[in-house]
């Protein structure tokens, strides 16, 4: 399997730069999300750049004159003019001055070099590679890095449907050849169901033992589970779309999930 994990000390430098970012723009952000800043309507254009990218900390969305960026705490989103080895940033809700940066692409993967960014932080964030990234679908492959439509990432350990049930277990775990998940790392339900939720932090032989966490802010959960021991939460489906789950402690190593409704 191709081990794209991204390194402990990139992470760790890609929170500081946010957590520096979310300061110098007057505080943090939530960590869950549930929609985008206004910004002006984007160009229309697409570029040679457009795409998702996954930096080890942040998910990069560059879509047709319109630029967002999904980290654990932050989300900027604004527009963006692609030039050849060019582009510039602008109308950012929480920094609305241009930023210039040079770009380069070396098969899929995007690096971006600040030349001129007068906003605080964000070419601390911004600067350096970035690798491809895949949305979410039918083909994810057990063991990759997915965005989720909120631009979240996670770990993938496989879907679950449970549209027909009233109770359902999850894992939440690291593994020590590789990864923080949730497995399953998505649930598939109806518009509006309730679901009694058991969550599991598991020993095993192959597991790092670890404090976890079930996160669903936009349903006011937000439980820990010490090694070993197991918790029931009640989470109910959105009528549309998805809703990201995630662990507190290990977000920003992908350990993520996700609630969503089949179209």
């Amino acid at each position: 399997m191709d081990d794209r994990r991204p390194s402990i000390t990139r992470i760790g430098s890609g929170i500081v730069a946010i957590l520096l970012f979310a300061v110098a723009c007057g505080g943090p952000q939530p960590a869950a999300t549930t929609g985008s800043p206004e910004v002006p309507a984007p160009t229309g254009v697409p570029s040679p750049i457009d795409g998702l990218f996954f930096s080890g900390h942040s998910v990069l969305r560059v879509d047709t004159g319109r630029w967002t960026l999904q980290g654990q705490t932050l989300l900027l989103d604004g527009l963006i003019e692609v030039d050849e080895g060019r582009l510039v940033l602008s109308k950012e809700t929480s920094c609305a001055e241009a930023g210039t940066y040079a770009w380069t692409l070396a098969g899929e993967a995007l690096t971006l070099q600040a030349e001129e960014d007068p906003c605080p932080g964000r070419n601390v964030i911004l600067d350096g590679s970035w690798e491809p990234i895949e949305p979410l679908g039918g083909d994810t492959k057990t063991g990759e890095y997915v965005a989720f439509p909120d631009l979240h990432f996670a770990f993938y350990r496989g879907e679950f449907d449970v549209s027909a049930e009233q109770s359902a277990e999850i894992d939440v775990t690291i593994s020590e050849a590789g990864g923080w998940f949730f497995s399953p790392t998505v649930l598939t339900g109806s518009p509006g169901q309730q679901l009694e939720l058991k969550v599991r932090n598991p020993k095993g032989a192959d597991i790092v033992l670890f404090l976890h966490n079930f996160s669903l802010p936009d349903q006011d959960i937000d439980v820990d589970i010490e090694p070993g021991e197991q918790t029931t939460v009640n989470v109910v489906f959105p009528a549309s779309g998805s809703l990201t789950f995630f662990c507190r402690y290990h977000a920003e190593h992908g350990q993520a999930g996700l609630l969503t409704v089949a179209s």
